[in-house]
C-alpha cells in the first residue's frame, strides 16, 4: 500500500472517530455531520449563536476535509451570496480568515496554523467564538477590532438566515427553524451543559485515614535508670519523699557548689532546695566552692528538700539512636579538645566525639578557641554505636526534619451499608458507572466522595488516552500509544537535550503515516511506546527496548550527554574547559599524547586476539568465519544456561534483553525535561509535564520490575551516591536532576537517606556559577554575610527550584514501594489523579513565587531551620569541597 492510500484509509477512521465524539458529546451552539457518510469528506455545519444581536441565527456552512486529513486542514466556505447582511472583519466573500484553518494572514509563530491533534469539533467550535465575536475581532497586525453590527443589519442577517435554504443535493437545511444537521438544546433550555461549558471538577480530596498516635518521651528529657550513688553522709536515710512543688525528674536547674567532698558536690538552689551531684557525674569537670552549676533532676532524693543531679541527662541507647533518627540538637558538655575533635558529653555510656569535620568552623582552625572543656553546647548524633563509637556533630546543619509518620490505612475501602470493599475493587467498579451515577452515588455517602470525584476526573481524562493524530483511543484492539522524543538545542549555550510533550502519538501515525511534528509542531526524532497498564506495556514492548538502545547509544547519546543538575546537554567546549581549571596547552597536548597511546594498546591487543583466533581456526580445520561462527554460538549457549540458572536461583525469570546504561541514560533524561517544563509556571502546562513525568516514571517502574540487573543497578548507583563522597562527584554523577529520578524508583531508599547528600553535593556544584556571576566573592574577607547568602540565594534559583519539585514528587507521588506505585498506575492508568494535580499547583506557585527566601527553600526539602551563620558556615563548606574536587580550579592560563 502506498503511501496516500495509506494516510486515504488512516483519514477515513479519524472521520469516523470525530462523528463518533460529536454523537457523545453534542454541543447547543455548533454541529456538523458528513453529506454522505460513504463519503466522508464533505461537510455541512451549523452555527448558532447564543448571544445577541444574532441569537436565534443559524449560518449554514460547508467545510470539505483533504483526503489526508488530519495532516491539511480542512477549507469551509461561507455563504455570502445568501447572507449578504452579515458583515465581519476578517470575512472576505465566501474566504475566511483563520488561524486555525492556515488561512490566516499576519504575524505567526511556530505553534500557529493547523495542527492534527485539532478535530472537527475543535474546527466548529473555533468557529463560533470566531464568527461571532462583536468587540475584540483579531486582526492580522495583532491588535482586535470592533465589528461593525448595527442593529439594522442584524435583523436583516436574522431574516436572511430564516429564509436560508441549501441547495446541495442531500442536504435537508430549511433556515432557522429545520436545521440540518440538528443542534442540540441550549442550556438555557433545561438541557445540562456540554462538557466544553462545564467547570473543571474541583481537586478532589484524599480518603480519609486514621493516624496513629505515637507518643514517646523526648531524648532530652528521659533518664536512665542510674546506679544508687554514695551517700554524703551518716544520717542519711533512702526513700524519703518528694518535696511538694520540687523541680521534676529532667528538668534543669541552676545553683552553686555548697560544699565539694570526696563522694561529690553539695548544690544548694534556693528555697530551701538541696541536690547531691555525686563524683562520678562529674566526668573530671573542676568544681569549686561557691562556683554556678547548671544540671539536670535525676530522681528526688532521700531525704526532705534533696535532689539527685546528674551534669548531662543520662541517655540509653535507644535513646541515642531516637535522637539520631530525628537529627533533632542534643544538649551536651565540653570534657576533652583534642586537635582533631572535641570530645562531648551526652549522657551515653561514653563521650561522643566531634571530628573538626563535623563543626562550621575552617579546615585547620583552632578548635581550643572555639571549645572549652565543661562548656555546653548542642550537638546531634550522627551514630550512636558504630566502629568508632559515638560520633557527633556540632554544625548547624543541614539536618533533615524527622521523618512524617506514615499515616495508618484503613483495611479495605470505604463502607457503604456495612460492606467493605478494597480501594482497586472499588476503583474498578466506579469506573464502569456512567457519570450520573457517579453523581448521584457522591451525593449519597461522604465516604465516597473524593472515589466519585476522582472517577469523574478519571473518565475525562481517559478520554485523552488517544492519538492526537489519528483519535485511536489506548485500548482499541492493537493500538500502542506513544510519545513523540524531541532533540532540541539550548539557545546560546550548545547544549542538546531530549524533550517530550505529553501529546499521546499513535505507533501506526509515527511509523506508517510519517508523522514527524508534535501536536504543537516540534520536530520528532523518535517515538517511545508508553506504559499506561500492563496489556499496553506488554504490546509496545519491542519498540521500547530498541528505543532505548537508540536513545542510549550512538551519535543521539553524544550529543545529549548529560550535565549539571537541570541540563541534559553537552556543555560548550568554553565551560568544559572552565570545569577543568582551565588547562594549559602542555596539559592538553598531555592528555592526547596518553589517549592516542591507549588507542595504539588497544589495536595492538585486537591484532593479537586475531592472530590466535586464526591459529585455533587452522587447528581445528575451520576457516576464521566458521570458527567464530561457532564460538559465538557456543558463548550464546553459556550465557542461555547462566540466565536459566539465574532465573531459578531467584525463583523467577525477569531478564530482559535490556541495555541497562541506555534506560539508566534515556529515561531520567527524559523525566528531567518535564521538570524543566513545569518551572515554566503555566497551570495547563504544569500538568501535562506532570503527566508526561508520571508516564516516564511508570515506564522506569515496570522495567525495573521485569528486570533483576536494572533493579540491582539502579539501587547499587543510589547507594554508592549515599555511601561516599566518591560516589557523588560529577564525573559519577553528571546530572543531579537525573539522579533524583533514580531515587523516585529506588526500593530501598528515599528523600530520607539521599537528602543531607543531594544538597550538600548540589551546593558544591552552585559554587561554580556563583563565583563566575559574582569573582570576588572568591575571597571571603571581600564580602559580607549578607552579600554571600543574597548573591547564592540569586545563583542557585534554577537548581533550588528543581530540587524542591523532586522533594515534592518523592514525598506525594513516589511514596510507596515499587510495587505499590505500580498498583496505583495501573488503576489510574498512569496519570495523575486531580488531587495530585491540585497539590503540584499549589506547589508550583509556591515554587515559582518571586522573592523566595532561604527559609522556604529549607522548609520545601525538609530541611530544618538554619540562622544566617549556620547557612554562611554551609556555603564556605561548599566552596572548599568544590575547590578540592576541581568543580572550580584555581589555575589560570
Amino acid at each position: 500500500m502506498s503511501m496516500a492510500q495509506r494516510k486515504h484509509a488512516a483519514a477515513i477512521r479519524r472521520i469516523c472517530r470525530d462523528m463518533a465524539e460529536l454523537v457523545e458529546e453534542p454541543l447547543g451552539v455548533v454541529s456538523g455531520w458528513p453529506l454522505d457518510e460513504e463519503r466522508p469528506f464533505e461537510w455541512h455545519v451549523n452555527l448558532r449563536p447564543a448571544d445577541r444581536p444574532l441569537a436565534g441565527c443559524v449560518f449554514h456552512l460547508v467545510m470539505r476535509l483533504p483526503d489526508d486529513y488530519p495532516s491539511s486542514p480542512p477549507h469551509v466556505s461561507f455563504p455570502r451570496r445568501a447572507i449578504p447582511s452579515f458583515v465581519h472583519p476578517n470575512l472576505f466573500g465566501d474566504f475566511i480568515c483563520l488561524d486555525i484553518l492556515s488561512t490566516f494572514i499576519g504575524a505567526r509563530d511556530g505553534g500557529s496554523g493547523w495542527s492534527s491533534a485539532y478535530s472537527v469539533q475543535t474546527v466548529l467550535l473555533q468557529l463560533a467564538s470566531f464568527l461571532f465575536e462583536a468587540e475584540h475581532v483579531p486582526q492580522d497586525h495583532g491588535g482586535t477590532y470592533a465589528s461593525a453590527l448595527t442593529p439594522e443589519l442584524a435583523a436583516r442577517v436574522r431574516a436572511e438566515c430564516a429564509v436560508f435554504e441549501c441547495r446541495h443535493a442531500g442536504c435537508r437545511h430549511r433556515g432557522s427553524g429545520e436545521p440540518w444537521p440538528a443542534l442540540a438544546p441550549l442550556v438555557q433550555d433545561g438541557v445540562e451543559a456540554p462538557r466544553a461549558a462545564l467547570p473543571r471538577p474541583a481537586s478532589c480530596a484524599s480518603v480519609a485515614t486514621t493516624r496513629a498516635s505515637r507518643e514517646g518521651p523526648p531524648a532530652s528529657e528521659s533518664s536512665g535508670s542510674a546506679s544508687a550513688p554514695p551517700q554524703p553522709g551518716p544520717a542519711a536515710e533512702l526513700g524519703g519523699a518528694a518535696r511538694s512543688g520540687a523541680p521534676r525528674p529532667g528538668s534543669e536547674i541552676v545553683g552553686w557548689a555548697a560544699r565539694v567532698l570526696r563522694e561529690g558536690v553539695e548544690v544548694e538552689m534556693g528555697g530551701g532546695l538541696r541536690g547531691w551531684l555525686p563524683r562520678a557525674q562529674l566526668r573530671g569537670a573542676a568544681v569549686a566552692e561557691g562556683k554556678e552549676l547548671r544540671a539536670h533532676v535525676s530522681a528526688h532524693g532521700w531525704q526532705q528538700g534533696w535532689l539527685w543531679l546528674e551534669l548531662v541527662p543520662r541517655r540509653s541507647l535507644p535513646q541515642l539512636r531516637r535522637a539520631a533518627a530525628a537529627a533533632e540538637p542534643i544538649g551536651g558538655r565540653v570534657t576533652s579538645v583534642q586537635p582533631y575533635g572535641v570530645f562531648v558529653d551526652v549522657g551515653g555510656p561514653h563521650a561522643g566525639l566531634v571530628h573538626h569535620s563535623e563543626t562550621d568552623l575552617e579546615a585547620g582552625a583552632d578548635l581550643g578557641a572555639a571549645f572549652a572543656v565543661g562548656q555546653r553546647v548542642a550537638v546531634r548524633v550522627l551514630e550512636p554505636r558504630g566502629a568508632r563509637g559515638l560520633r557527633l556533630s556540632a554544625r548547624g546543619g543541614p539536618f533533615l526534619r524527622a521523618p512524617r509518620p506514615a499515616p495508618a490505612v484503613p483495611r479495605g475501602g470505604p463502607r457503604l451499608a456495612g460492606l467493605a470493599l478494597p480501594l482497586p475493587a472499588l476503583d474498578a467498579v466506579l469506573r464502569l458507572l456512567p457519570r450520573g451515577a457517579l453523581h448521584a452515588l457522591r451525593a449519597a455517602s461522604k465516604a465516597l466522595l473524593a472515589p466519585c470525584q476522582e472517577a469523574v476526573c478519571l473518565f475525562w481524562e481517559l478520554r485523552g488516552l488517544r492519538c492526537f493524530h489519528t483519535r485511536a483511543p489506548f485500548d482499541e484492539g492493537g493500538t500502542v500509544l506513544g510519545l513523540g522524543v524531541a532533540m532540541v538545542e539550548e539557545e546560546g549555550s550548545g547544549k542538546r537535550h531530549l524533550t517530550c510533550d505529553f501529546d499521546p502519538l499513535s505507533q501506526e501515525a509515527f511509523r506508517d503515516l510519517g508523522v514527524s511534528h508534535s501536536a504543537w509542531k516540534q520536530q520528532l526524532c523518535h517515538w517511545i511506546p508508553m506504559a499506561i497498564c500492563q496489556a499496553h506495556f506488554q504490546r509496545g514492548l519491542p519498540q521500547l527496548l530498541k528505543a532505548m538502545s537508540f536513545l542510549g547509544t550512538g551519535a543521539v547519546a553524544e550529543a545529549t550527554r548529560s550535565s549539571g543538575i537541570g541540563s541534559a546537554g553537552r556543555q560548550s567546549a568554553g565551560a568544559v574547559a572552565a570545569e577543568a581549571g582551565f588547562k594549559t596547552f602542555d596539559e592538553w597536548r598531555a592528555e592526547r599524547d596518553a589517549l592516542l597511546a591507549r588507542q595504539r594498546a588497544q589495536r595492538e591487543v585486537r591484532a593479537t586476539q586475531r592472530a590466535a583466533d586464526r591459529a585455533a581456526a587452522v587447528q581445528a580445520g575451520l576457516t576464521l568465519e566458521e570458527w567464530r561462527a561457532q564460538q559465538q554460538q557456543e558463548q550464546l549457549r553459556q550465557r542461555s544456561a547462566r540466565e536459566a540458572e539465574e532465573a531459578r536461583r531467584i525463583g523467577r525469570c525477569r531478564a530482559l534483553p535490556l541495555d541497562l546504561a541506555a534506560v539508566l541514560d534515556v529515561l531520567p533524561k527524559l523525566m528531567n525535561s518535564q521538570v524543566v517544563l513545569l518551572m515554566r509556571g503555566d497551570v495547563h502546562a504544569s500538568q501535562k509535564a506532570l503527566a508526561g513525568y508520571m508516564a516516564f516514571h511508570h515506564l522506569l517502574l515496570l522495567l525495573k520490575s521485569r528486570c533483576q540487573p536494572l533493579s540491582e543497578a539502579i539501587e547499587e548507583r543510589v547507594g554508592d551516591f549515599v555511601g561516599s563522597e566518591d560516589g557523588r562527584r560529577k564525573d559519577v554523577v553528571p546530572n543531579m536532576g537525573e539522579f533524583l529520578c533514580l531515587v523516585s524508583v529506588s526500593d530501598r531508599y528515599g528523600w530520607d537517606q539521599v537528602g543531607v547528600p543531594v544538597l550538600e553535593e548540589c551546593f558544591d556544584r552552585n559554587v561554580l556559577w556563583l563565583l563566575r556571576a559574582h569573582p570576588h566573592l572568591a575571597e571571603p574577607s571581600r564580602a559580607s554575610l549578607d552579600e554571600r547568602l543574597a548573591k547564592s540565594l540569586q545563583t542557585s534559583e534554577v537548581s533550588r527550584r528543581l530540587l524542591m519539585f523532586h522533594v515534592w514528587f518523592l514525598r506525594n507521588v513516589a511514596d510507596g514501594s515499587g510495587q505499590e506505585m505500580l498498583d496505583r498506575y495501573e488503576r489510574t492508568k498512569g496519570l495523575p489523579t486531580q488531587s495530585a494535580v491540585g497539590a503540584l499547583q499549589r506547589a508550583c506557585r509556591r515554587l515559582l513565587a518571586p522573592g523566595s527566601t532561604w527559609e522556604q527553600f529549607l522548609e520545601a526539602v525538609e530541611v530544618q531551620p538554619m540562622g544566617p551563620e549556620a547557612l554562611g558556615a554551609w556555603l564556605a563548606r561548599s566552596a572548599r569541597r568544590s575547590a578540592r574536587k576541581g568543580y572550580h580550579g584555581s589555575r589560570r592560563r
